[in-house]
């Protein structure tokens, strides 16, 4: 018994070693009635002249990032930058008389009109103990040849439905969806 321990316990401080040096700090952004949180190395955005009232992106590849990409690259082509095009927004649109689960059907006839591929819609009613259910819609889709995922949460409030989405690139990693979820998640309507 004594060996196993022994064996697992460096096991055990390497293992949060390497965890505590990947760990990025998250910080809040709170506004008119919301808040969410997000990676500090996110960029947060709020365009004017739009019904959007965030954007977090994901940063572009870090020095280390593109040097290891070009390492593994077998093209000739040295890669400069990249941008991985992931990201969370938040939008309010007027519900236009609709009950949610109307709202977020003519959504879906909104995407599957365009030039959508091998769409997967998964829809499901999240309760939120203390708080406000909403709908939140999982889809992945090909669209020109590339592979997207993207993951929705519809609120209704009064006769505005708040719509936050993360919509990931072609080139996202499991990495980047779970944080882009775990944003989700962190979103709280005031």
């Amino acid at each position: 018994m004594k060996t196993q321990i022994g064996l697992l316990l460096p096991v055990l401080f390497l293992s949060l070693y390497a965890y505590g040096q990947d760990e990025i700090s998250w910080i809040t952004h709170a506004d008119s009635g919301y808040s969410i949180e997000y990676p500090a190395n996110w960029i947060l955005s709020t365009p004017e002249n739009e019904p959007t009232l965030f954007k977090l992106t994901v940063p572009e590849a870090t020095a280390e990032e593109l040097e290891k990409l070009n390492a593994e690259s077998t093209d000739d082509v040295t890669i400069t930058s990249k941008k991985d095009g992931s990201n969370v927004k938040l939008t309010v649109e007027d519900a236009k008389g609709m009950d949610l689960a109307t709202f977020v059907d003519n959504k879906k006839k909104e995407i599957t009109a365009g030039p959508v591929k091998d769409l997967v819609w998964k829809s499901e009613q999240v309760e939120v103990p203390g708080g406000m259910a909403y709908q939140k819609v999982t889809l992945t889709f090909s669209i020109f040849g590339q592979n997207l995922y993207s993951c929705t949460q519809f609120r209704m409030v009064k006769k505005s439905v708040y719509i936050l989405a993360l919509s990931s690139g072609p080139d996202s990693g499991k990495s980047i969806i779970e944080t882009g979820e775990k944003i989700l998640e962190s979103f709280k309507l005031e």
